[in-house]
């Protein structure tokens, strides 16, 4: 059966996509603390692009947590049917995302190439 009664399987993918999204934001809370603290030990960076870094960073995290609920949203409005709402929640979490997405470019660029060729 898809589920008890009363229940739907759609109140048991908001149950597990509630779970996934609380342990998203514990777990980035607990990576923001951590990487500051790791850029801390980075003795060789100036201290005004670490904090480009981190200004880059947190909304980087942020952004891309809480777009989660709004993915879940868009995809339920559009199963159901509801365009228009599909589309009011569709396009912020579009720019959004492409946010998200240019950020963690640059973030990679920044961990993984700029800061190992200054340690030099």
């Amino acid at each position: 059966m898809a589920g008890q009664a009363g229940h739907s399987s759609w109140d048991n993918i908001n149950e597990i996509i509630s779970k996934i999204i609380e342990n998203a934001r514990t777990e980035s809370n607990a990576t923001v603390m951590a990487l500051e603290q790791s850029t801390k030990q980075m003795t060789w960076i100036p201290p005004w692009l670490r904090a480009i870094y981190l200004v880059i960073l947190v909304p980087h995290l942020l952004l891309a947590v809480g777009m989660l609920p709004m993915i879940y949203l868009a995809f339920y409005r559009a199963s159901r049917r509801q365009w228009d709402r599909h589309r009011r929640i569709a396009k912020p979490t579009f720019f959004i995302w492409l946010y998200v997405s240019v950020t963690g470019v640059v973030i990679y660029w920044m961990l993984y190439h700029l800061f190992p060729s200054m340690k030099g």
